[in-house]
């Protein structure tokens, strides 16, 4: 279930980055990026459609 309400208050990420290091914070980016690749691919391709159709174009706007 989507909700608008924020799962945290923003300054608490200050708390996150005081008590893990670099490295942590590399190492969760990534796998956060790698997940939303994957999402971005498996959606593509479950949505894109053989194009079957033909342009028609109308000149007669053209200058």
């Amino acid at each position: 279930m989507l909700s608008k309400k924020l799962p945290f208050d923003a300054s608490l990420t200050v708390t996150f980055r005081k008590r893990l290091n670099a490295t942590v914070i590399d190492e969760i980016n990534e796998r956060i990026c790698v997940k939303a690749v994957k999402k971005l691919k498996t959606d593509k391709t479950a949505t894109t459609k053989e194009n079957r159709g033909a342009l028609l174009s109308d000149a007669a706007g053209a200058t």
